[in-house]
């Protein structure tokens, strides 16, 4: 990813399992995404350490239409949570902060042109 220097990245996916270093920072890897006006995002996280805190650049990335976050995803919608371009969603099995913080962010989403959301939670504890 260092040496993708192109400044559109149609489609990064990531599935890191559970023989993964713990110490992998893929928050870096989506910020870097984000910030290369990524299209389609699918990052599924089955590794043995905790839940993981995506950086807050995604939750206001202009371009992303696509994103499907799955397991070990730690969500922390900030306030200013805003997606215009997202059409599809996809959450499985994903862990949130609390109720307020998902309610914030679908009604974010509620002036985007979302065609599809398909959720499946796991409230942190």
């Amino acid at each position: 990813m260092k040496l993708h220097k192109a400044p559109l990245l149609k489609i990064l996916l990531i599935k890191l399992g559970p023989g993964c270093s713990s110490d992998i920072d893929v928050g870096k890897w989506i910020a870097k995404a984000v910030d290369r006006r990524v299209v389609v995002l699918r990052f599924k996280l089955s590794w043995s350490t905790g839940p993981t805190r995506l950086p807050k650049s995604l939750y206001t990335c202009e371009t992303l239409k696509e994103l499907t976050l799955s397991h070990k995803v730690l969500l922390d919608f900030p306030s200013s949570s805003c997606l215009p371009s997202l059409m599809f969603l996809n959450l499985f099995y994903v862990v949130y902060r609390d109720d307020a913080s998902l309610e914030s962010f679908f009604f974010a989403l509620s002036s985007s042109y979302l065609f599809e959301c398909e959720a499946k939670q796991t409230k942190q504890r």
